[in-house]
Formats: structure tokens, sequence, C-alpha cells
């Protein structure tokens, strides 16, 4: 059965203005109404029909009229209902005005419908907390009537042109999650999650949800009135299906039968009555009766409810139906004593926390036509808050003792602490709060009074009595405390985890945080795990709330990392997200920062970089510094460094009187070069007390020195032994008895590693050897770089000022040739010396120090002379003794054309060249040695530049050499 409402307001004043504002018709209607409003439930049931039939009969444009059965039926709404609403639910239009979302106070404007407003529950306030619109709080989640973000623009339309914000009931909230109002003072303050009126849940799912069911059975003392169908089976000697509708007359016409009058009895009656007749007046005929549709009742909804008004509802409806349908009780309206009124009686009284709590329904009767059910104000409430089981406020009926109210409150949780209970009360004008002990039948029985604020604290969530151990252990977490638990017995239950190839323990520091119970600080004291754990050691004692800490190498390493050193120094470029390091950098700029620094100082055997900016990696951050930040600050300080021949040089964290031998260990022991006669050592205790530091010499061969006591701030440098020898190999190639690759020593020479290779052979040409070492092979490559710049900046300038002439282009090509072939040459890193073993016999002075990394090649004597550059026929050609420079070009054909006779010179077999002029005034007449190379430069008269072409030719004589040398290394 559908249901029809129409709006009645509470109160005359209200009713009065409602019909005003509706529409004009409606004043007309107002003034013919027979009764007072405000009285209506006093109404007898002719005066509350004209009553509904004038309201009827006032719409002139399709608004709620009397149906012939005398129910209401709205003629808009019979045939459509509202957007977004059920069905079953529908809103009528009072008068034919269109505004039908007015909210439940009735004064909203189409901006402001009541179904944008929606529950407020927990989870939409701030850290649990109640928040108010006007608290200043973000209002980006604010919307308008329409569903769009209210921004500061909208808010100010809003308030310009007299339009309120959104106003949602009590307890509901905006779309979007708007907070509602706050509740008053004495339901809580503002430190006490919100609480809502208990019940009020209820009705959030509203009319459209709770609308009453009219397909259930209908049950057998049902009261059978007009507007009823009875349906009829007739089967045996006749057949037949008959939906019979009683009339206004309270009769059926029943066919054959004639009228038989039912109304006002229960249906029981009407199915035994019916059935005698047809089986008395009908031979032969049995009948099946039971009930078709129902007829609507037309009941009142008011008081103190969400929307008040006349209800068209189904017959079987009863007072809950009534009040889903009308959206709910308020939040000033009682749920405890709901009134059925009937025939200007009260009828019953229902208390809706029955059937909340314990599920009894009796008092909840059905509805007959004119009954008015009336909500009024609550009576005194009740906030209860904290650890029970449903916090609330709750509204009093007979309750009168604190008990009580917990009972009505769900009981206490399993989290209550009996001791920390409160209570809040207004006496008065003033506020007071009295402390009360749940656990005590004399507070349970004190008497509570309307605005008690019950506030019952929770146990507090720490753990008393409690130790924790975090780092390198199998079981982590915290473990109980009672006077006399110590160290070891803790490690022992959490064990420590064994080295593995993944991980390793570091035992040679542990650390404890404990509290200062004089100054409540937090703070380190550091122990060796080692001894602690040994049942020989005394007993470490452990205090209430201790944290220790088990550290791993990976944790140590991180000590000596780039980021460490960076911030340490001030040197980070940009700040980490480690909290760790966030602390060691607010005391690098400090100015106490060396404090940080002085295990980095002594580093000896790597370069330092602290000068250097250096990136911080924000991911790198061990999950130990992560969870006690400070232990990283704690661990610099306490930390001994360590450098030089040890398998593991860096800094290490001990605690004070380690003997040096723990050190020793845990830096990997002393490598097999370390001197253990010749250590450095800088005590930081002595420096402290001589006001200066200086260095000691240890020998950690001996037993005492090794148990010799180390304390944070000590510096270590493990010093090499000096062996002699050097790191690297030479070779030797060519005419050698046993060519190949030698170990050197330091201060090695030549001439002796060729003795060591069996001395030169008897073919060897000591004159054309080539020597090359790897730093003159860097510096030749460097030049080379360099020179190919110097040269393609002049080769720009040379173009641009015109200085190449008319052939420009062809000097430009030939440029670019020169300056690919010096960026791509190779470079051989010769270096000119004497490799003759009898000249360096005779002249020691001369004879070369050997380094890691040198070759000698020495060659077979060569037969034959080349002759490269501009001359007609280049190639080698047959030494001849006594043969001149000229001879040699001769016999290769002669100058070229573009050739530059000024310039030729020769490339000797040791590597030196030297230039020969030939000219009739200065002729030269030097031999050629086999193995030469005759160079016949180009002409350099486009570069017209003396300078440039000094250069020029300078460079093309380099790559000349260094590719004779290639040639003699490759040959062997």
């Amino acid at each position: 059965m559908p249901i029809v409402r129409t709006r009645i307001f509470p109160t005359a004043s209200a009713f009065v203005a409602g019909l005003l504002i509706a529409c004009l018709p409606w004043t007309a209607v107002q003034a013919q109404l027979p009764f007072d409003p405000s009285a209506i439930d006093q109404l007898t049931p002719e005066q509350r029909q004209r009553a509904l039939e004038t309201l009827g009969s006032g719409s002139s444009s399709g608004g709620a009229v009397a149906s012939p059965d005398g129910s209401f039926r709205d003629k808009k709404l019979s045939t459509q209902t509202g957007t977004g609403e059920n069905p079953d639910v529908r809103n009528a239009t009072s008068g034919g005005n269109s505004n039908s979302g007015r909210n439940a106070y009735g004064n909203g404007s189409s901006r402001q419908r009541l179904q944008d407003c929606r529950p407020l529950s927990r989870s939409q306030t701030s850290n649990g907390r109640r928040a108010d619109r006007s608290d200043g709080a973000d209002r980006s989640d604010l919307t308008d009537g329409d569903g769009y973000p209210l921004t500061a623009e909208t808010e100010s339309e809003f308030s310009a042109n007299g339009r309120r914000l959104p106003d949602c009931p009590p307890g509901t909230a905006y779309r979007n999650g708007q907070k509602g109002p706050q509740l008053p003072v004495e339901y809580g303050d503002s430190e006490d999650l919100p609480l809502r009126p208990f019940g009020q849940d209820l009705f959030i799912a509203g009319a459209t949800t709770f609308a009453p069911a009219t397909d259930i059975p209908v049950p057998a003392d049902y009261v059978v009135g007009p507007g009823d169908s009875v349906r009829v089976q007739l089967f045996g000697s006749e057949n037949g299906n008959y939906s019979l509708l009683v009339g206004r007359d309270g009769q059926i016409n029943f066919p054959k039968l004639g009228p038989i009058a039912v109304a006002g009895q229960r249906f029981e009656n009407v199915r035994q009555l019916l059935s005698e007749r047809v089986s008395r007046e009908l031979i032969g005929v049995q009948s099946s009766i039971s009930l078709g549709e129902l007829r609507s009742v037309r009941v009142f909804l008011l008081g103190d409810v969400r929307q008040p008004g006349s209800y068209t509802v189904s017959s079987l409806a009863t007072i809950t139906n009534l009040l889903f349908v009308g959206g709910g009780i308020t939040e000033v309206g009682s749920l405890r004593k709901v009134q059925l009124k009937r025939n200007g009686r009260l009828l019953q009284t229902l208390d809706l926390y029955s059937l909340l709590l314990r599920g009894d329904s009796t008092g909840d009767l059905r509805l007959q036509p004119g009954d008015v059910v009336f909500v009024p104000p609550v009576g005194a409430r009740v906030s209860v808050g904290g650890a029970v089981k449903r916090p609330a406020i709750y509204e009093l009926d007979g309750e009168q003792t604190l008990g009580a109210i917990v009972q009505l409150a769900g009981g206490l949780l399993a989290t209550v602490n009996t001791s920390t209970a409160q209570i809040e009360r207004y006496e008065g004008n003033r506020r007071s709060i009295r402390q009360i002990e749940l656990s005590k039948a004399a507070d349970l029985s004190l008497p509570v009074r309307d605005g008690d604020f019950l506030r019952v604290g929770p146990v507090a969530t720490a753990i008393d009595d409690k130790v924790r151990v975090i780092g390198y252990v199998k079981y982590p977490g915290p473990y109980q405390w009672s006077r006399g638990y110590d160290l070891r017995s803790l490690l022992g239950t959490a064990q420590i985890k064994s080295s593995d190839a993944r991980s390793e323990a570091y035992l040679p520091l542990g650390l404890i945080e404990r509290t200062n119970p004089a100054t409540g600080v937090r703070g380190w004291i550091s122990f060796n795990v080692s001894t602690a754990v040994d049942p020989a050691s005394a007993a470490i004692p452990l205090e209430r709330d201790d944290r220790i800490v088990i550290l791993t190498r990976e944790d140590i390493a991180f000590l000596d990392s780039k980021e460490v050193r960076a911030v340490a120094s001030g040197n980070a470029k940009t700040a980490s997200d480690c909290e760790a390091l966030k602390l060691i950098a607010d005391v690098a700029n400090s100015e106490r920062a060396a404090r940080f620094l002085k295990a980095y100082t002594a580093e000896n055997t790597r370069e330092n970089k602290l000068m250097t900016r250096v990136d911080v990696d924000h991911e790198r951050c061990p999950d130990l510094f992560r969870a006690a930040p400070r232990a990283l600050q704690y661990l610099l300080e306490e930390s001994t460094a360590v450098y030089g021949e040890v398998r593991r040089p860096g800094i290490y964290p001990i605690a004070r009187g380690t003997p040096l031998n723990t050190l020793i260990d845990a830096a990997g022991g002393l490598s097999n070069e370390s001197d253990s006669a010749n250590v450095e050592f800088v005590s930081y205790d002595a420096a402290l007390k001589n006001g200066k530091s200086s260095y000691q010499t240890l020998n950690v061969s001996d037993a005492a020195t090794l148990a010799l006591s180390v304390n944070p701030g000590d510096l270590f440098n493990f010093k090499p032994l000096y062996l002699g020898q050097e790191v690297g190999t030479a070779r030797v190639m060519g005419e050698f008895r046993f060519p190949g690759s030698y170990g050197i020593l330091r201060g090695e020479r030549l001439s002796q590693l060729m003795k060591r290779a069996g001395g030169v052979t008897q073919n060897a040409y000591p004159y054309g050897a080539v020597f090359t070492r790897v730093a003159a092979r860097d510096a030749e490559r460097e030049s080379y770089r360099r020179a190919a710049s110097d040269l393609q900046e002049a080769m720009v300038t040379a173009v641009t000022s015109g200085a190449l002439g008319k052939d420009a282009s062809n000097s430009a090509q030939f440029l670019g040739t020169v300056i690919a072939r010096l960026q791509n040459a190779d470079a051989v890193g010769r270096v000119v010396i004497e490799a003759d073993p009898a000249i360096l016999e005779a002249r020691p002075e001369i004879d070369p120090l050997i380094e890691p990394g040198d070759l000698l090649v020495v060659p077979k004597r060569p037969i034959s002379v080349t002759v490269i550059g501009q001359v007609l026929n280049p190639g080698s050609l047959a030494f001849a003794p006594g043969a001149k420079l000229k001879d040699y070009i001769e016999r290769a054909g002669g100058y070229s054309q573009a050739s530059d006779d000024g310039r030729v010179f020769v490339i000797l077999p040791n590597g030196t060249a030297k230039k020969f002029r030939n000219s009739f005034w200065n002729y030269q007449t030097q031999d050629i040695p086999p193995g030469s190379v005759i160079v016949v430069p180009r002409d350099a008269a486009p570069f017209n530049l003396v300078a440039f072409s000094e250069r020029l030719f300078g460079l093309l004589s380099n790559l000349a050499i260094s590719a004779a040398a290639l040639a003699t290394i490759s040959r062997n």
C-alpha cells in the first residue's frame, strides 16, 4: 500500500505560517478549518474526517484529496514519484506547492535538500574528536545544495544572498562528509569522542528502507473495515473467484448471497461467517476465504520528529513503521515515551529502548484510522563515554543509579580501569567532577542526575614492567621484567643470531637505552655482548623499560659510509629522510661537530673525502637506526678508529676498557704485511688530560700490549712492513735470452733487469731499443688531447682571419685530418734511454730505475732505412754504409712538388729526431744508421704564420716517432 504524507506542523503558529508560505489557496483552506490544529489529537472521528476532507479539497492543482472510500489519495503522485524516492514513500505536495524539497524544519531553500544530509559517524570526525563548521576548520569538503564543492566564493555568495549554509539535522553530516552541529557541553567536552543519543541510528536509513510490508500474512485478529478486499474462491458443484470490496456501509456484495455486513469484525470471524453462509445456502459448494488488498488508514505523526504530518499508511502499519516513514525522532525527541493516542485518549506508551535492548515489540501496536503518534520532548539524559560497550547519550526512564546507567551502556569493557571513572555534573552555576570506583557497590548505587556525564577510562595501553630487545636476535620484542632480571637472562631468551654469509653479529658492543630516574631523560649505556652472555662474568641488571640493541656488521659499516661522513662533516648536499642522519646533521651544524670527526681524521690509507660535497642516499638507512635513530650519534661518539694493515679498516664503537685484541679481532685481524712492532696509537683520554695529542708506538705482538684497555676516541694506525718489493711487474721483449714479465724490487735498475733476462743475444740492436713507461704514456695521451684542442682553435682563428689565403679549403681539410689523427693516436709513452749493456756498465748514472708497467723491446739489427712523406716513391731502402740523406732521398725518387726540403728530419733508431738542412751554404753530411726513418714533410706555404707552421710540424714529428716505436714493438 502506498504511503502518502501531508505535512502538519507541530504548533499552531508553525502550522499557519507553513500554510501561508506554501501557496495562496491554502489561506482559504486554513480559514475553513473546523478545529484548532494544535489540538488535533482531541478531535472526534467525525471532526477528524471533516478536517481531512477540508485539507484535501484545498488543492487546486493536484494535492492530497479524499478518495471515495474516505482515505487520502494524491492526485499528482498517484502516477509518478519524486526523483530518487521509493514508490512506497511519496512526499505529498501540499496544496500544489512545488517546493517539496524543504528540510525537516520546513524553511529550507531549494538548494538545501534534506536528502543531502547523512548521519555523522565517528569516522567522520578529525582524530576522533568532534568538529563544528564554525570552528575554522578546513571547509573544502562542503558542498552546496546541488552537490558542487562549496568554495570561499560560493560560501560568500550564500551569505550575500541571505541563504544559509546547508542546515542538516543534529547528528548528521552534509554531503561529502561535513560534520554536523556540535553536541551540547553536558554530553561530553571537546576531548571526548562524539556521543550520539542512543537509538538515533535506528532511523538513519529513513523511510525508503523501513516502509511497512503489504504482502505479509494477515493476523487472525485483524479487524476488517471499509476499503479492505475479501477474496473468495468457490469450488465443488460451482466454481468461481471473487474479489469483494468492503464498502463504506461495511458490507460486501456476495454473488447469489446478497449483502453481508463484515466491517468491525475480526477477519477470523468474517471467514467463519462466509464459510457457513456458502455451505448452507449453496448446495455442494465449498469456499476458501482470504484477504486481498488492504485498506489504507490516515494517521498523524506529531511532536519531535523529523517530518511531522499526516500520513496514509497500510492498515498493518505499526507505531515504529510510522516513525520510520516520518524520518525518525529528532535529537530532542523522546525514544522512551512515544505515545499512541486514539479518540483523544492515551492508548499506549512505547519505549523504544525495550525494542532496541531486549527485542520486545509488544508495545508496537497497529495503527487505526485517525490515530495520533506523538513524540514528546526528551526527558532527563545521561552521557556515558569511554570503556563501555555502548558509549552514547541515554534517556532516563526509571533508571536512578549509576549501576543502572552502566547496564544501559551494555556493561564495562575488559579494558576498563574502574578506578579512573568520573562523573561530571552541573551543580547550580558551576560544573563539578567526582572520582568514583566502579568496582565498589556503594559507588554503583550513587544517584544520577539529568546532564551527568559518566566518563569511564580504559587501562593505559603502555605495558608496565617490561624490557624490549631489538636488532640481531631471533626473537625481538618486549619481555616481562621483574626486579633482579638481568641482561644474560634476557639475551638467553631472545637468542642472538649466529653470523652467516648474509649478516654478521657485532659482539664488541651492545647498547642499553635507559631512563634516568632523576631527569626522566633517555640515555645509552654500552656493554660488551660477549662478556654479557658469559656465565663467568658478572650479571648486568636491567631496569624497567630498558631497550637493548644488538648490532650487526652492516650497522657498524654504516658509521663509516659516505652518507654519515658527509653529514657529520656538514658536507651533505641534501638532507636525508633518515631520522638518525638528521640528528647527526643538527649536531654537525653546531660548534662541537668535531667530536664526530675525530675518528675520521686519523685515516691515512684512503683519500679523505670529507671536504667534498656528497649527495646523500635517501633510501639507505639501516632498519636499526630507523627504530633507534639516536643510537647513531652515540655510536659515533663511542667509536675507535682502526686504519692501515688490518683486514677491515674503519671505525668501531666499543665499550670502555675493551682489550686491544678484541678491537683487532673486530677489524678482521692483522694483514700479512702488517708491522706488528710499529703500530701508531693516539690515546683520546690522554689528549683530554694533557690538552694535546701525541703518538705512541705499540708492539702488538706482545701479550701485555694486546691486553691494553682501549677506550672510545682512540686512534690506531697499523703500518705495513717495509718489504722493498714493488707491486707490479716489468716486461722485456725482443732479443733477450729469457724474455717475459719479471717482478721487480724497489731500486732495481734497467741493467739488472736485463741481466735477469739473460742479457741480449748476438743479433740484438740496443741502439734501436724501445723503452715505454705508463706515466709517460699518460702524459703523451694528455699532450695529444691538448694539442688537438689548441690546433682546432688555431685553425678556426686562421680561417676566420683569412690567414690561410685562397687555398683555405684545402688547408682546413689538411688541418682537420691532423686533428683527427691527434685525437685517435695511440699513445706509446716512449722514453729515450741507453740500452747498451756495456755503456750502462761504464756509466751507471744513466742506468734508469725500473717501475711497474715498464716495457723494454730490443729489436734485431735492421738492414734498411725508411723514407716517408713527400717523396715520389716512399718506402724502405737497403742500408748502405756511408750513404747520406741526399742519397736515400734520391733513391726514393726525390722530392715531390709539395715537399718542404728545408724541414727534412730523421728519426734515429733510439727514438731521437734530428733536422737536416740541405743547402749549398749549410750542407750536412751526417751518417744515417740502419733502422732510421727519414721524414720529408709537406710544404708549409699555405700556413704563412711561422709559429703556426712550427707547431704543426712539431706535432707531425711526435706522431711519426710514436708510429716508429709501435712498428718496432709490433715486430717483436
